[in-house]
């Protein structure tokens, strides 16, 4: 059985980790609903197939239980973006598995919605959407899911290190120095890997128009595309929740 003392360290602990929780609910939410939306763009999971607020609720859930695990050097929001990478590829192969029964059995099932039915990602070309390259409609994006699609499986092909920092401030309007302590990096390894994302997606308009293009225009697009704004009303009954198992584990903290 546990001493006092020994549940007085565990209860500041615990209320410490939950005020991290609270403040990285925003970049958390947006990483998990863009990764969802990257795998049905893929067509790996049908629409709809996983909730990103449920997966949301279970990183955290994650976090409170494992958070005595956490090696001191691993920035948090990178621990946490961890256990969402492993939730989601577990929802994927239960979705999956899922299907394969479903098409095993000999009666009728729900039809799934899947993007580009008839016509695969790669064959996907931005010319025959936005014509005149030079300046791209944001508006375009809304009316287009396909465009959507190709904007999130494009930007999945970054690598991590790359695409964050760049989502977080051209998207999410982080200021460069809350992203470089998100990431546990320097101010100048944000800027970095924010130049190089910003490269790699021209080098990728290049290819697709065959002619250099100017970056700013298509970061409005981009911001459109990948907008993962979290729901007010799921964003204040999350942050209710995590401040009363604060409060409970600071009174815990607080016993004589």
């Amino acid at each position: 059985m546990p001493s006092d003392a020994s549940s007085r360290s565990q209860g500041g602990e615990h209320a410490s980790t939950i005020e991290s929780l609270e403040r990285y609910i925003d970049p958390l939410y947006s990483y998990i609903l863009r990764r969802v939306r990257q795998l049905e763009g893929q067509g790996i999971i049908y629409r709809g197939a996983l909730s990103a607020p449920a997966l949301v609720n279970e990183t955290i859930l994650r976090a409170l239980q494992d958070m005595h695990q956490r090696p001191a050097e691993v920035p948090f929001y990178s621990w946490l973006r961890h256990f969402a990478r492993d939730i989601v590829d577990r929802e994927v192969t239960r979705v999956q598995e899922e299907e394969r029964y479903e098409a095993s059995l000999d009666v009728p099932v729900p039809k799934r919605v899947r993007p580009l039915p008839d016509q695969p990602l790669e064959r996907f070309h931005l010319v025959d959407i936005i014509p005149d390259p030079k300046a791209p409609k944001p508006w375009t994006v809304l009316e287009n899911r396909r465009l959507q699609d190709y904007f999130c499986c494009m930007l999945g092909e970054l690598p991590e290190a790359w695409r964050e920092p760049f989502l977080l401030s051209v998207v999410d309007d982080y200021p460069i120095e809350e992203i470089a302590e998100l990431e546990g990096t320097s101010v100048a390894e944000v800027g970095h890997a924010t130049e190089r994302a910003r490269e790699w997606i021209q080098a990728k308009l290049a290819e697709e128009y065959e002619q250099q293009l100017p970056i700013r225009p298509w970061e409005t697009l981009i911001r459109v595309a990948e907008e993962a704004r979290i729901p007010d009303a799921y964003r204040s009954g999350l942050l209710e929740r995590l401040r009363s198992a604060r409060q409970a584990s600071a009174g815990l903290s607080e016993m004589p």
